[in-house]
């Protein structure tokens, strides 16, 4: 039987019989595979990862839930709720075509309200609740060439951060774009240094800063001051090979000062670090600490993202979404992973080595035994 390339993600394959058959290049994301009978058939170059390989997360101001975009393309929505299970939701999907023909990673942002904004190298997506998903409601192509990788972007309540520069640049500008809706929207530009990435915090009045990590591994605290007219820049720790930037700041009447910022970095060896630090009226970075570091995931740090002044979200290349007590860094509850499912699947005198390790990798059986 020929089933090359044919979409099977997410669907329920249990004790299917595919034996002999041609796979190559189908689409098994997610599916489960319990009982199947894949013996002897070709998997070569099956996609079975990709549903729980993590690009971006996000949550919103609720704070009861985190979006999380994959590698597959699609949005899912994890309960925060300590006391729920540990199952996602598709809320989303761009498409049923590999990251590498679409515009690479995906990047996600909550919108204030129920909105959600999704971007890769080509496309911006605003989507619009509906029930229990979500529908895409505009959506716009990006032709510029300062988009040309996909982490260009980072978004707050009020501000985002453009990286402006190619792929290969080594020294890329930031310019900080200000949605308050007490005045007219601004930019502001800063110059041009080694980001790895940036994320705008949501300042004091007159005052744009922004967060960022260089490819030495500093992590640095840029202000630009309107009264001064110039921009002042405080290192505020190292982390080497870096490779993601969350920041956080509290909102008005919560325990902790509004212009008391949190910042947290993450890098290819699994560790994260976080900091925090004050903006004074006049810009001024003062009473900067490091909060905690330590290593989090093995492989590399993904993504971050604070859920308030408590907790903060890591997602991992070893595809776990772990939840960090603040400030001592402990993990009280277990991660978030989207599991292979294939307990007592079929797999002998398969074709495809990789297809072949991951499943036994993931409690696929063979006549002989071996797992």
């Amino acid at each position: 039987m020929l089933l090359d390339r044919t979409q099977l993600a997410e669907a329920d394959l249990t004790g299917e019989d595919f034996h002999g058959t041609s796979l190559r290049g189908a689409n098994l994301n997610n599916a489960i595979l319990d009982g199947a009978d894949f013996r002897y058939a070709d998997l070569s170059g099956v996609r079975l990862e990709e549903a729980g390989d993590i690009s971006s997360l996000s949550v919103p101001r609720s704070a009861d839930a985190v979006f999380v975009a994959y590698r597959d393309g699609t949005v899912r929505q994890w309960s925060l709720d300590v006391h729920s299970r540990h199952d996602s939701e598709v809320v989303f999907r761009v498409s049923d075509e590999p990251q590498s023909e679409r515009g690479g990673p995906l990047r996600i942002a909550a919108l204030p309200g129920a909105g959600l904004c999704l971007w890769d190298r080509e496309t911006v997506r605003f989507l619009d609740a509906e029930g229990k998903t979500y529908r895409q409601i505009s959506r716009f192509s990006l032709t510029e060439p300062y988009l040309a990788i996909t982490p260009a972007i980072t978004i707050a309540e009020k501000n985002m951060a453009v990286l402006i520069g190619g792929q290969t640049d080594t020294r890329r500008e930031a310019r900080l774009f200000d949605f308050s809706p007490e005045k007219l929207p601004s930019m502001r530009v800063f110059p041009r240094d080694s980001y790895v990435e940036c994320v705008a915090l949501d300042g004091l009045p007159g005052v744009g800063a922004l967060a960022g990590i260089l490819t030495d591994g500093g992590v640095t605290v840029r202000i630009w001051s309107e009264t001064e007219g110039k921009v002042k820049a405080t290192l505020l720790g190292n982390i080497p090979s870096p490779t993601c930037i969350a920041a956080y700041r509290p909102d008005p009447g919560a325990d902790d000062p509004p212009d008391t910022f949190q910042v947290a970095c993450g890098n290819r060896e699994g560790i994260v670090a976080a900091w925090r630090f004050t903006l004074t009226e006049s810009g001024a970075c003062v009473d900067r600490e490091e909060i905690f570091g330590k290593a989090i995931h093995k492989g590399a740090v993904k993504a971050l993202c604070f859920v308030n002044g408590e907790t903060l979200l890591t997602g991992g290349a070893d595809g776990k979404i772990r939840r960090i007590a603040l400030p001592d860094g402990q993990e009280p509850h277990d991660p978030f992973q989207l599991i292979l499912h294939c307990t007592g699947t079929k797999i002998d005198g398969l074709e495809g080595k990789k297809e072949r390790d991951i499943l036994l990798a993931a409690g696929a059986k063979t006549v002989d035994g071996a797992a």
